[in-house]
């Protein structure tokens, strides 16, 4: 009782994840309580394991691994950034691919912090979103900062959905070179386990000031062809539809929201050649796949057949399809 009457009792507002370098308001009770590994003192072991390891985990791709040491040195230097940008690793069964980022996240970061999930078509949606929404039940909702890193381990061939403008993951097919090797995963695990610190301090020292989350991605092959996959190609075709008929208007150029069947068609083939698809379609085929389209209008008249093309129906549908990214501000679905 007398703890409850006190003047001096500690009160807050409301309750919030703020990590460094955001600076919690007085009256918020911050989550946050530091990273794991700075409760250890550094023993000047060497990690360069640790390195060698994401390597192997990013296809022995030097880019892509560089640009992963610079994304985890970001999750340790700048915990209160949002990255906007997801990774996906691809590979066989036991190339220690949750092994290594597991013991990341125990030992270097925290457990409190990480959560393993399969819901991955609900995690997507929040790459990129600033705030998220957290409700108990019976209680009021909330506002949270978003600042979660998600990273997406699969076996599949098409683990997400990558669309043509896609700025949100970067993917990696794993190396096979250590997979089932007992011995091996034991070791690393045991250095994790005893070298928290020195991992921390390692990523804490790399220059991460001229780093671009997404600008500095890397399109490795497996992305490429994952992306290729996940979109019909008569998509990316209307897209780039989309975009030349913005930029005819931009410099008062032909109309080109009406085509005639053949000279549409003869768009399409031309595009199927510059992209170097190494396939051909009949234009009936064509026809039939078009119309499937939202925003695409198919009348005969006595020359033939003639499409209008609704530029702004197409993009919403293209986007509600998740052919393209939603990066335009003026498309709401």
């Amino acid at each position: 009782r007398m703890w409850c009457e006190s003047p001096d009792i500690r009160t807050y507002e409301n309750i919030d994840f703020v990590p460094y370098p955001l600076v919690c308001p007085e009256h918020t009770f911050n989550t946050f309580t530091g990273l794991e590994a700075i409760k250890t003192e550094s023993k000047g072991a060497n990690v360069d394991w640790f390195r060698e390891h994401l390597f192997l985990l990013c296809g022995k791709d030097e880019a892509g691994t560089n640009y992963m040491m610079d994304y985890l040195a970001h999750m340790v230097q700048k915990a209160g950034e949002l990255p906007r940008v997801a990774c996906v690793f691809r590979s066989v069964e036991g190339v220690g691919k949750n092994t290594f980022f597991e013991s990341f996240g125990h030992y270097v970061l925290g457990q409190q912090y990480i959560l393993q999930t399969a819901e991955s078509e609900m995690i997507k949606n929040l790459i990129n979103d600033v705030n998220l929404k957290w409700e108990s039940k019976g209680v009021n909702c909330i506002t949270l900062k978003n600042l979660g890193r998600y990273i997406f381990f699969s076996n599949n061939e098409t683990p997400v959905k990558i669309g043509n403008t896609d700025r949100r993951f970067i993917m990696f097919e794993c190396s096979a070179d250590v997979a089932n090797n007992q011995d091996y995963f034991a070791g690393l695990i045991h250095n994790f386990k005893t070298q928290g610190r020195e991992i921390y301090d390692m990523l804490m020292e790399r220059d991460i000031s001229n780093w671009n989350s997404v600008a500095d991605r890397v399109k490795t092959s497996v992305y490429e062809e994952v992306q290729s996959a996940t979109i019909p190609v008569i998509a990316r075709f209307l897209e780039h539809m989309y975009y030349k008929h913005n930029e005819s208007l931009e410099y008062n150029g032909d109309d080109m929201t009406e085509f005639m069947a053949e000279p549409l068609f003869h768009l399409y083939s031309t595009f199927l050649k510059k992209m170097e698809y190494g396939f051909s379609v009949s234009s009936t085929k064509f026809g039939r796949e078009i119309k499937k389209y939202e925003g695409i209008e198919k009348k005969n008249n006595k020359f033939g057949t003639k499409y209008t093309i609704n530029y702004d129906i197409l993009m919403k549908y293209l986007i509600k399809m998740s052919y393209v990214e939603n990066d335009f501000d003026d498309f709401e679905v």
